[in-house]
């Protein structure tokens, strides 16, 4: 070969020792968002079975109440601790705010979509939540079926009610005269009125279960209530102390798949 032509050629290059292969950091993953109970059947049975149960319970109960016991005594069950005593309550729960019927209306509904909030939000394993949610919302459901379609007759006059609620009728052969009687079918007992007075129909709440628990002579739970009104007290008691001990927040996103 011409050596005038090797020295034309490129030196070689020199050799350099074999690049350290270097082990990349981990790459922090994000985990995967726990299922919604939304998409679970397992938490869609628990709350609805418990809402169906506990509606039907309720209402059933206060049918029951309302065409079995007596219209003027208590029936005894346990002595010196519980009653069954029919009432009618105008207001919302624990006899809260008579004549406020509508707004009570509204937030049972706002109740209801709250706790579809809350079940949607919840973790498939939650169980325990989506109970106390059921038990919840046949609470709201009960008392406002009663809100809906039970009606009785408030007799006042100058603003002031003058016997308990109940159904009026006309007294015959005096049809100045109107009787008002329990409710619903306006039987014993009964109470005599002339037209003069104000009649005025309002939705209200069955209840029938009484406390009957003494602090000499002043009862310590002068409240009468519903089944209703206890599935209501007890789900939201549950939903506080979960919330309380195990605070969470909404459900962390899925990690979004590079390009």
């Amino acid at each position: 070969m011409d050596p005038t032509f090797d020295s034309q050629l490129p030196a070689p290059l020199p050799q350099t020792p074999s690049a350290v292969q270097v082990d990349a950091p981990p790459v922090p993953t994000l985990p995967l968002a726990e299922p919604s109970a939304w998409q679970c059947p397992r938490s869609h049975a628990i709350l609805w079975i418990t809402m169906v149960v506990g509606l039907a319970s309720d209402l059933l109960t206060k049918h029951l109440a309302f065409a079995h016991l007596p219209a003027t005594k208590p029936m005894v069950l346990f002595p010196g601790f519980l009653s069954l005593d029919r009432s009618l309550n105008l207001g919302a729960l624990f006899g809260i705010g008579k004549g406020m019927s509508p707004l009570f209306i509204l937030a049972s509904v706002l109740a209801v979509g709250f706790v579809g909030y809350m079940f949607a939000s919840s973790h498939r394993r939650q169980w325990v939540v989506h109970l106390a949610l059921g038990l919840v919302l046949a609470g709201a459901m009960g008392n406002l079926y009663d809100r809906l379609f039970v009606q009785v007759d408030v007799i006042s006059r100058a603003g002031q009610q003058l016997c308990p609620p109940g159904k009026v009728t006309l007294e015959q052969p005096h049809e100045d005269v109107i009787q008002v009687g329990r409710y619903p079918d306006g039987g014993e007992p009964r109470w005599r009125f002339s037209k003069s007075v104000q009649v005025e129909t309002r939705s209200a709440v069955r209840d029938f279960i009484r406390i009957d628990i003494y602090w000499g002579e002043i009862s310590l739970w002068p409240w009468i209530f519903n089944i209703a009104d206890s599935m209501l007290v007890i789900g939201v008691s549950l939903l506080l102390i979960i919330y309380w001990r195990h605070p969470t927040g909404p459900l962390p996103r899925r990690p979004t798949p590079a390009n």
